[in-house]
């Protein structure tokens, strides 16, 4: 069945891209090939993970697939119809300069940040700065697997939230200046190398992978907007992509060791990618043959970033809950402990949250979208664009976990929208007014 439901979502994939002219970044697209590239990936293991896909499992990423797509192309209809009486000028990418002494005070404050973490997490566990790597470790197993929530100082999520937040902001202007000139700005390279450090020291890859997407997204959006979304992807361009894919994933692995994360046993490199790729497929079969009759209440795996928060501070829980993703494993191979988006809608809400949930995803992914398509600011990274490559991100990493909601509905990215905000005060906009001669 798995090979069925793998010629379904190429049909799907395929016709997403060809009803959105060829656009690689429409929601539909990004979240089609997210589960084309899982089931590619777990059809490939078939044998190993004794993989039998369940009807139940078939119909839950089949139609989770094509409603999402449904709801994308309906939305993005209707925002056609709204303007079809209506012109819009046209938009070219300028260039978006920044003196070299701002850009140098951001570096040392990032420089600055990653020292402050290393040092909040050391002190934590009594360390040493010279094997921050154990207490790193430690930090996240323990914030992960344990009953205990260990926290660092509050002072320490608020600088950190700021460099990820400049990352992303000064990472569009990388890309749109590259776009224009086709020349490297080392300033504005480092400051988004650093954002990724910065993530990566506290122990996870998330954050590379999602800076390394939103810049991928950055690219298209800037040229599809100059380009009007005309059909301009070419073979090449998709070639290039598969190129940085494969790199990307051939040193996912060798990431996890340089921060104290071991890799999986009797395991290689093909293995290993599959455990993140493919394996959350299987996952999702095995806890689909489980009965669940949980109680729809405020502890939601869904919204957890939004319960944790919020929901502490109203007294609608108790105490923060932490997600509940079991490690699985077949014939001794381990298969990790990720369940795809699915998992979450499921077991807070059964199969009927997977049809709300995903037609809520839908429309706001592409709202967010068409939102770009009509922005029309160019002295500035636009903050529609910021928030779409965010939400993109969260798209393609469906096939992995709940990213969406837990991302989007989660207190600190609105925080991050803030400071994106205030970074465009603050660099460009006081500037721009000045250049311009607008009063401020």
């Amino acid at each position: 069945m798995i090979y069925i439901l793998l010629v379904l979502l190429l049909i799907i994939l395929a016709l997403n891209f060809l009803l959105n002219n060829n656009d690689i970044i429409a929601p539909a697209v990004l979240f089609s090939f997210s589960f084309t590239i899982a089931v590619i990936f777990a059809s490939f293991y078939v044998v190993k993970w004794q993989l039998n896909t369940h009807v139940n499992t078939f119909f839950v990423i089949f139609l989770g697939v094509l409603e999402f797509s449904i709801v994308s192309l309906i939305v993005k209809w209707i925002f056609s119809i709204l303007d079809r009486n209506q012109q819009f000028n046209e938009w070219h990418p300028h260039e978006i300069s920044i003196s070299s002494i701002k850009l140098v005070s951001v570096i040392l404050f990032e420089i600055l940040t990653i020292f402050y973490s290393i040092y909040s997490v050391v002190k934590l566990y009594n360390g040493s700065m010279f094997h921050f790597t154990d207490a790193v470790s430690q930090y996240r197993n323990q914030n992960l697997f344990s009953t205990e929530i260990v926290s660092l100082p509050r002072s320490v999520g608020y600088v950190r939230l700021v460099v990820e937040a400049s990352g992303y902001w000064f990472g569009y202007i990388l890309i749109n200046n590259y776009y224009l000139s086709k020349k490297i700005n080392v300033k504005l390279v480092v400051i988004v190398l650093l954002s990724g450090i910065s993530s990566y020291i506290m122990g996870g890859r998330n954050g590379i992978i999602t800076l390394l997407i939103m810049l991928i997204c950055f690219w298209f959006i800037i040229s599809n907007k100059e380009k009007h979304f005309a059909k301009t992807v070419r073979f090449k361009t998709l070639l290039k992509l598969v190129v940085i894919g494969i790199i990307v994933l051939s040193s996912f692995e060798s990431l996890a060791f340089l921060i104290g994360r071991g890799g999986y046993d009797n395991t290689n490199g093909l293995d290993y990618l599959a455990i993140y790729i493919g394996a959350p497929i299987k996952n999702l079969d095995t806890f689909l043959m489980r009965s669940f009759n949980r109680e729809i209440g405020y502890d939601s795996q869904t919204f957890i970033h939004l319960v944790n928060t919020i929901g502490v501070k109203l007294g609608l829980v108790k105490r923060p809950i932490k997600l509940d993703l079991p490690f699985q494993s077949v014939w001794g191979f381990s298969l990790g402990n990720v369940y795809t988006t699915f998992y979450s809608f499921i077991y807070d809400f059964g199969y009927k949250g997977v049809g709300v949930l995903i037609f809520i995803m839908g429309v706001l992914s592409q709202v967010s979208y068409e939102f770009v398509k009509r922005s029309k600011k160019y002295f500035s990274p636009a903050i529609s664009s910021l928030i779409y490559a965010f939400i993109g991100n969260t798209l393609i990493m469906s096939f992995f976990s709940n990213k969406f909601y837990e991302q989007i509905f989660d207190p600190a990215f609105f925080k991050m929208v803030v400071v994106w905000f205030l970074l465009e005060v603050f660099f460009r906009r006081i500037n721009y007014m000045k250049t311009e001669g607008i009063s401020l």
